[in-house]
This record gives structure tokens, C-alpha cells and sequence, in this order.
């Protein structure tokens, strides 16, 4: 074949294509091999992640069930009545203490207050307190 040197500079240089497309293969197929190993490891952390947090996620839907039977157990309208009659129960005893107090004689409660602190004031001149 006879080959003009403007053909064979074209073959050179589309050798030399060829050599460069196959380094930036490579590179493509390191970093894919990379993304692949990313990838691998990311999935076996997801799962041991799960596999840890599974049990304990069980225990809590567990726990979670026994909490609300217990509350399904519950007699919620025997409990309000009972908070009713408490609060019942301490409003009379309010307004008892209220009316007991309201009996009290107070001028004669004043007096007698006036009347001991006299007999205080008698005891510390005695003593010397004064």
C-alpha cells in the first residue's frame, strides 16, 4: 500500500485517540469499580444498621401494645367520677371551713389577744425583759 505521509499522520493520530479513549476507559472503570464498592458498603451498613435496631424496634412496638392494652383497661368514666367526687368532696370541705370561720367571734378573739399580750407585757417586767 502506499501510504502519503497525510495518511499516515492520520493513522498516528487516530492511534493516538485511541490510546487516550482507552486511559479515560480505565478511569471510568476505576471509578465505577469505586462507586460499586461505595455502593457495597453502604448497603452492609444500611443492614447491620437494621440488623441492630431491629430488635430494639420490636421491643418498643412491644412495649407500645402493652401500654395501650393497659390503657384498654382503663375504666376512664370510674376515674372521672371519682375525680368529681373529690372535687365535690373538697368543695364542701372548703365551704364547711368557710362557715366555721364566719362563726367566729372575732371582736371577742381581738380581745383576748389584747388581754394576753397585757399579761406578756406584766411577765417580762418581771423578768426584766423589758
Amino acid at each position: 500500500m502506499d501510504q502519503t505521509p497525510d495518511t499516515q499522520q492520520l493513522l498516528q493520530i487516530i492511534a493516538e485517540n485511541q490510546q487516550q479513549q482507552i486511559k479515560l476507559q480505565k478511569r471510568q472503570l476505576f471509578a465505577l469499580r469505586c462507586l460499586l464498592a461505595v455502593c457495597i458498603l453502604s448497603i452492609l451498613l444500611v443492614a447491620a444498621a437494621g440488623m441492630t435496631l431491629l430488635p430494639r424496634a420490636q421491643l418498643i412496638v412491644a412495649d407500645l401494645q402493652t401500654v395501650a392494652s393497659q390503657l384498654a383497661q382503663v375504666d376512664w368514666q370510674g376515674m372521672a367520677n371519682n375525680i368529681n367526687a373529690m372535687a365535690e368532696n373538697g368543695t364542701q370541705s372548703i365551704t364547711q371551713a368557710a362557715e366555721k370561720f364566719n362563726q367566729l367571734d372575732l371582736e371577742s378573739l381581738n380581745a383576748t389577744i389584747q388581754d394576753l399580750a397585757r399579761i406578756v407585757e406584766r411577765f417580762a417586767g418581771l423578768f426584766g425583759l423589758n
